[in-house]
């Protein structure tokens, strides 16, 4: 009686070993979904906030434009150096949309995020550094007519 007990128990043993295994997988599995949720959702926050911060910087440029044309001529190294700032502003969220890109994996849902963003932030930075040259010459070339008179 004994023995068949033991072997009895010893299946059981080795069932409920079976058991808590896949129970612990199946755990595990969806942890780890659940993770890679979090992971990529965070990504897709990080990656918005300097996207935003690239959004808004044409119209930092529009102003450093508008007091070049209009405003004091006394402050044309201001309105420059506003262009300039925007610029860099632009370039650090650009490095860091393509940084928090990088990190996303491989979902078509999240491919479909890096293509959409990637285009977006490639337009605007183009569209920022072309706006930020042009009022760099243009204060450059104003502040040095008096010293070439021309």
């Amino acid at each position: 009686y004994a023995t068949g007990y033991c072997q009895s128990g010893s299946r059981d043993l080795v069932w409920l070993a079976r058991l808590n295994k896949q129970s612990a997988a199946e755990i595990s599995d969806q942890e780890k979904e659940k993770r890679d949720e979090a992971i990529m959702a965070a990504n897709f926050r990080a990656t918005i906030s300097p996207l935003s911060v690239l959004k808004c910087t044409p119209q930092l440029l529009k102003l450093a434009s508008l007091m070049v044309e209009k405003g004091n001529q006394n402050s044309l190294s201001d309105a420059g150096v506003a262009a300039l700032t925007a610029l860099a502003a632009a370039e650090g969220a650009y490095f860091n949309v393509l940084i928090n890109l990088g990190g996303l994996g491989e979902s078509e849902q999240e491919l479909t995020f890096v293509a959409n963003c990637l285009e977006e932030a490639d337009v605007l930075i183009a569209d920022v550094r072309h706006k930020a040259e042009e009022i760099r010459l243009k204060v450059l070339s104003a502040i040095s007519k008096p010293l070439t008179g021309k």
